[in-house]
């Protein structure tokens, strides 16, 4: 969507922009994005290491060879790394603007001082909902929607058809800059690692027959967003 030079903007116009802005942006609106690797998405699981060592062992005229194998697996489970749908970021939008006071006329025309104000609200929702999305993995980093986002910094409202006071510029600048520098956009991806040992054996005598045994044990640790 364009708006184009000397048309009359109406809050339906700035919902729309901002709706293709966030949709064009987040990597996990109606699908993945095809760069967002699997270690970033619910449910995934990948080896990340693995390796076995093997020596021969002689006891009481007996050969035998034992196997250990040590690996690392990794597995998602974060709720928030899922597709979440165009409708749903729609409607999330227009509830919290209308919340606010702003879309309750979506064909009325927007002044200046209603422009700050919408980009303002604007702001404090990308803040809850947009998050960029990383691991300690290497994945890089990915811009994600989180349809559960809720905590909104401040975001004062005023009345769009009124005169634009110098202090409520400075308070609404000031709080979209508080929204834009939110500590809490970067999420790391909770992720259980499993640490798995195993050993198996072999053994052989010119006076019997081969025999094997195994034995494995795990350990879970994860890492999650703090």
């Amino acid at each position: 969507m364009t708006i184009a030079t000397n048309s009359i903007i109406t809050y339906a116009d700035l919902v729309a922009k901002a709706l293709q802005l966030i949709k064009s942006r987040c990597h996990n609106i109606d699908a993945f994005n095809s760069s967002v690797p699997s270690t970033l998405k619910n449910g995934a699981s990948w080896t990340i290491s693995s390796a076995s060592v093997s020596h021969r062992v002689s006891s009481s005229g007996k050969q035998s060879t034992a196997t250990h194998t040590l690996s690392t697996t990794g597995a998602v489970s974060d709720s928030t790394l899922v597709v979440v749908t165009s409708a749903t970021v729609e409607s999330q939008l227009n509830s919290f603007l209308t919340s606010r006071g702003i879309y309750q006329s979506p064909t009325e025309p927007v002044t200046f001082k209603g422009i700050v104000n919408f980009f303002n609200n604007l702001s404090s929702f990308m803040s809850a909902k947009i998050m960029f999305v990383t691991n300690s993995f290497g994945a890089g980093t990915f811009v994600f929607y989180n349809s559960a986002g809720s905590t909104y910094p401040t975001a004062t409202a005023y009345d769009g058809w009124e005169k634009y006071t110098a202090s409520e510029i400075q308070t609404n600048l000031k709080e979209i800059l508080n929204s834009v520098n939110n500590v809490q956009n970067l999420h790391y991806a909770t992720t259980t690692l499993t640490y798995n040992s195993s050993c198996s054996c072999s053994s052989s005598s010119s006076s019997s027959s081969s025999s094997s045994c195994s034995s494995s044990s795990s350990t879970y640790i994860v890492y999650m967003d703090i």
